[in-house]
């Protein structure tokens, strides 16, 4: 009976043993896969060189010969590629917008049907740069904070399944010249938080964002840029 219950005690010692192992391993694996899944990437700029919209976003690529722009993945390259995974909605939400590679892809999804939301500060309205206009021109919906203080926020929604946020504005010098960066995150909890921001801030401006007849190509010239407070 002795032998029995020692028998029984150490095969109870071992069992307990190796279970806890297998669990010990099980959160390790889980630890090992967080760090590899892709759930956020850091991109940071200015980039070396000028990424080709059309090698990374045209279905037929770069068509010209030679290519005076970069074909080698940069930060920008991996932006239109994020960009142009987008299957159901875009919601922008950034104090300038005036770089032309990034408009254009934005009128070519809306051409395809993907729903393009865009919030910007109302200081560069009325800028030639700023291509508020464009957008406004093929149907995209632009408003505008009018306010005397800023739309300072700079990030993107994806599909409301992918966040890129960061100091980032949506600019030439942004990507050539200044330090910026864009963090891109997959977090269901924290896309959520940043779709809740964009819905109140959508609402917010809705009355403030009357199109001006500056804004179609034959008439956007530069206007003295209101002052606000910083």
């Amino acid at each position: 009976m002795t032998t029995f219950v020692t028998t029984s005690f150490y095969l109870g010692v071992l069992t307990g043993t190796i279970f806890y192992l297998y669990l010990i391993k099980q959160v390790r694996n889980k630890r090992k896969s967080r760090k590899r899944s892709p759930g956020s990437k850091v991109l940071f700029f200015p980039d070396k060189q000028i990424a080709c919209k059309s090698h990374f976003s045209d279905e037929s690529g770069c068509t010209s010969f030679p290519c005076h722009y970069s074909h080698s993945p940069t930060s920008l390259s991996f932006l239109f590629q994020l960009l142009c995974s987008a299957r159901k909605s875009i919601d922008i939400c950034v104090y300038i917008i005036s770089c032309h590679d990034l408009i254009d892809i934005l009128i070519k999804l809306n051409a395809m049907g993907v729903a393009i939301r865009l919030i910007t500060d109302g200081e560069y309205e009325d800028v030639n740069n700023s291509w508020i206009w464009k957008l406004r021109s093929q149907g995209i919906i632009v408003r505008t904070d009018k306010t005397q203080y800023l739309m300072h926020h700079k990030f993107v929604i994806i599909d409301n399944k992918i966040v890129c946020s960061g100091s980032f504005n949506w600019t030439s010098d942004a990507i050539t010249v200044n330090h910026e960066h864009l963090t891109i995150i997959r977090d269901y909890a924290v896309v959520t938080k940043y779709s809740s921001e964009f819905a109140k801030l959508w609402n917010y401006f809705k009355y403030q964002s009357i199109p001006s007849v500056t804004n179609t190509p034959e008439n956007s010239p530069s206007r003295r840029i209101r002052s606000k407070r910083r």
